[in-house]
């Protein structure tokens, strides 16, 4: 193995182990979960009634509507007429809609979730490279032939892995929970929501984090970084995460959606698009963040 690739996957290692040892990751995803099922806890107990839509049927001039009521599961039909049918989207006679209805109602309330989770992710991992030398670890590693570019990269790339991890998790177990009280899910929606939008927004921000923490010399002071980086989390979910919950396709337009071009699919894609559009500035911007980061690191590292 390359020396440099032996060096970062030693990082990578020793990150994993202090993050195991704060528990920090463990805390942030084990608080995301419970409030996730927190929220659905207390949104159903506000409910006094709750129908489920099991069928749309359409026919020449009307729309039949039915449903189930889940406290009593007796079925309730409810007919549309005139321009009340014309806002209901024809794509609606194409889908499971007991899953549909349940993968939905998951996802936006992942939604409040990951905004929740980005606010807290840079306070909480701001201090890592500064806890290295509170712990007179960079004392050891500045006596080894580590590059700077590798110790930064093994620090960022472990707390991802971390991220990515823990969020896969606790998706997961609480999709799994949503399955067991609400019914099916659409578990190939759930993971490209994951991939494409969750994902992301949570290593570009632990990322910023990292990286801007790493300038600071007190662990006191990293925090202090990653407090002002919460103005950061605000821009990153107004572009990506606010952008997919006003775009879904339970809240676009309803005569749009019954356009000829207004497929249930055509609207899931054009969700993740606006959200990874909205992405992709703070990305580039990452990148930049890193370079410079990197460079204030070894012209520190040259004149010590």
């Amino acid at each position: 193995m390359d020396i440099g690739l032996h060096q970062i996957w030693g990082i990578v290692r020793y990150e994993a182990l202090m993050q195991w040892r704060r528990r920090t990751l463990i805390v942030l995803f084990g608080f995301f979960v419970v409030g996730i099922i927190g929220l659905s806890t207390l949104i159903d107990s506000s409910r006094t009634v709750l129908n489920r839509m099991t069928a749309v049927q359409f026919e020449a001039d009307r729309v039949v509507i039915r449903y189930e009521n889940v406290a009593t599961g007796a079925p309730v039909e409810q007919v549309l007429t005139g321009d009340a049918a014309a806002l209901v989207p024809r794509w609606f006679a194409n889908v499971d809609m007991t899953t549909f209805q349940t993968t939905w109602e998951f996802l936006l309330l992942l939604v409040p979730g990951v905004l929740v989770l980005l606010l807290a992710i840079p306070p909480l991992v701001a201090e890592i490279i500064p806890l290295d030398s509170q712990y007179r670890i960079r004392e050891l590693l500045a006596a080894a032939p580590l590059a700077q570019r590798d110790y930064l990269f093994g620090k960022v790339f472990s707390l991802w892995i971390g991220t990515g991890v823990g969020l896969a998790i606790s998706t997961v177990i609480v999709a799994g929970y949503v399955h067991v009280r609400y019914g099916p899910v659409d578990a190939l929606l759930i993971v490209r929501f994951w991939a494409v939008l969750m994902l992301p927004v949570a290593l570009i921000m632990s990322g910023y984090a990292v990286l801007l923490g790493g300038l600071a010399r007190t662990r006191r002071t990293a925090v202090f970084i990653g407090i002002a980086l919460l103005a950061v989390s605000l821009l990153v979910a107004n572009g990506t995460i606010i952008t997919a919950y006003v775009s879904n396709p339970l809240f676009v337009s309803a005569r749009d959606a019954g356009s000829a071009a207004g497929t249930y699919e055509s609207l899931i894609v054009d969700m993740f698009n606006g959200a990874v559009n909205g992405a992709i500035p703070f990305a580039v911007a990452l990148v930049g963040v890193w370079v410079l980061v990197w460079g204030v690191l070894r012209w520190k590292a040259e004149g010590s």
